[in-house]
């Protein structure tokens, strides 16, 4: 069944914005709400000062609840409050879209933060949260084809860390024996950007899914374009989004693109860029990220891949990082960018093969022969011989040679025939007598 698509649309309207809700599943929409941007800002800010400081759960709830009521009043609460219920109800995964005008303010709010009173909704395994630049327009539609290929690349690291992708590439592979569809990873490290233009071409053997870990920033010369650092004839070269940017235009079957690297998700970062460009599935970071965070979100993330929606996987991978961290806000920071409306696998299950019919015997079954050999058994406690137990009866065989018993003896068949129905009877005599007789002595 489809999810339920609930929607929050953006606009941007002289010194402030407006919002409206939709949901058209359940035929809603709400008027449109005023948003100041002071206070998006004042929030922003507040979470930017925190830094790296704990955060204990209970203050993460608040500011959640927090952001939450400055996007859901009135009217919107209450349609949101109904299209979640609704999706509760018959059983279906819930998609919030923040169909975001391309602005700096509201791009730089950590709305995956948002806690409804009862759930993060970001990382809720009921709930797929994600963003989309509403002057981009549709995303891009291609019926992938298996296998599912995975490209894993890296950049320079510093001196501290190790991008060897290892984690990753088994990660792929944990997903491979679930799913076998998906290729084996080709996994590239300390690229450089004609690496990239070899590998990030279309045709029969295009990459589906791109995983980038490395470093990015913004160029000091420009302070608004964004650039990774990749590694060219033994050294770093800097190269600038833009470029990136019609690689992935020229390959259509590019569906997701993960960048593991600082700043990619800032509103001028290269994931932003990308979502622009309608790749169906962006994911990147806004701020500084160290090498453990991505890393563990991206291992978690590669391993749903096999079964999951991206979008659900995501969910799943932000609960696998608050766990791993829990006093952190790290698990917020991920921004997903997604247009799609289904929230299924990247590629579609193979059908099962249908079971070969077999035509019905005229042959009356066998009766089944049981037979139960006795020959030394110390019981002490309640003891019970089962006989026959399927839909047809057949003949029970008991012999006993000795038998001590010290608590109750129960001897049970489902068989109609009298034959070993004496039998049984004949040795609960036995066994009574040699009872009374050990009991007398």
């Amino acid at each position: 069944m489809p999810p339920v698509l609930f929607e929050v649309v953006f606009q941007e309207r002289l010194a402030t914005f407006a919002t409206r809700c939709r949901s058209d599943l359940i035929g809603g929409r709400t008027e449109w709400y005023e948003l100041l941007p002071a206070k998006l800002q004042e929030f922003t800010e507040k979470l930017r000062n925190r830094g790296s400081h704990p955060t204990p759960r209970e203050e993460q709830e608040q500011l959640g609840q927090e952001l939450f009521g400055l996007l859901f009043q009135g009217s919107s609460r209450r349609l949101f409050d109904r299209a979640r219920g609704e999706a509760l109800g018959r059983g279906v995964p819930f998609l919030l879209r923040l169909c975001l005008e391309d602005h700096p303010v509201l791009a730089e709010v950590p709305w995956e933060l948002m806690h409804d009173g009862f759930a993060f909704l970001a990382k809720d395994s009921r709930c797929s949260m994600v963003r989309a630049l509403e002057n981009g327009g549709p995303a891009r539609s291609r019926k992938l084809r298996a296998p599912l290929r995975i490209l894993l690349t890296s950049g320079i690291p510093r001196a501290s860390e190790s991008l060897d992708l290892e984690q990753e590439r088994q990660a792929v592979e944990k997903a491979r024996h679930k799913t076998p569809h998906i290729d084996r990873p080709v996994v590239r490290r300390h690229v450089s950007w004609s690496d990239l233009e070899e590998l990030l071409t279309p045709g029969p053997g295009a990459f589906h899914i791109w995983l980038h870990c490395g470093h990015g920033d913004f160029m000091r010369s420009d302070p608004g374009r964004y650039s990774l650092l990749l590694k060219g004839n033994g050294s770093r070269e800097v190269v600038p989004a833009d470029r990136i940017d019609e690689l992935a235009a020229r390959c259509p079957d590019l569906t997701l693109v993960f960048l593991a690297c600082c700043y990619g998700g800032d509103h001028n970062g290269l994931a932003s860029q990308l979502a622009r460009l309608q790749v169906p599935i962006v994911l990147g970071f806004p701020w500084e990220v160290g090498l453990p965070v991505s890393s563990q979100l991206a291992v978690t993330l590669l391993r749903g891949l096999g079964s999951l929606a991206p979008e659900v996987a995501c969910s799943t991978a932000r609960s696998a990082l608050a766990a791993w961290a829990p006093d952190s806000l790290e698990w917020s920071h991920p921004l997903l960018f997604s247009r799609r409306s289904a929230l299924k696998p990247l590629l579609a299950p193979a059908k099962p093969a249908p079971l070969p019919v077999r035509k019905p015997s005229s042959r009356r079954p066998a009766r089944p022969q049981i037979r139960v050999d006795i020959e030394d058994v110390d019981v002490g406690g309640a003891a019970s011989i089962i006989g026959a137990s399927g839909p047809v009866a057949g003949d029970v065989s008991v012999r006993a040679k000795k038998i001590q018993t010290r608590g109750a003896l129960s001897v049970r068949g489902q068989a109609a025939e009298r034959r070993y129905r004496r039998e049984l009877v004949d040795l609960l005599e036995d066994l009574e007598s040699e009872t009374r007789e050990k009991t007398d002595a």
